[in-house]
């Protein structure tokens, strides 16, 4: 079963890079690959950077909030709190 782990509030391109703010569910790390599906459409998202209270981080733990650089196609995403899980 997959389980949550990073709630995205937002999400923008900076400096060409596709970045996600938004609130860590589980522990997650640079790596990590976090996976969003619904009807119609299944995206993976390989985190590069982890960035949080203007630090670099290697890894973050549940119940912070961050900006993840990942490596992926962009989402166009409507609704706010999407929930992207981790195998």
């Amino acid at each position: 079963m997959k389980k949550g782990a990073f709630i995205l509030h937002s999400y923008m391109i900076e400096n060409k890079q596709l970045t996600f703010i938004g609130r860590v569910a589980i522990d997650i790390k640079i790596g990590d690959i976090l996976f969003y599906k619904n009807e119609t459409k299944q995206e993976s998202y390989l985190i590069t950077n982890i960035i949080a209270y203007q630090h670099e981080l290697d890894e973050i733990s549940a119940g912070m909030t961050c900006k993840l650089i990942v490596q992926g196609n962009p989402l166009v995403l409507k609704e706010n709190n999407v929930v992207l899980y981790i195998k």
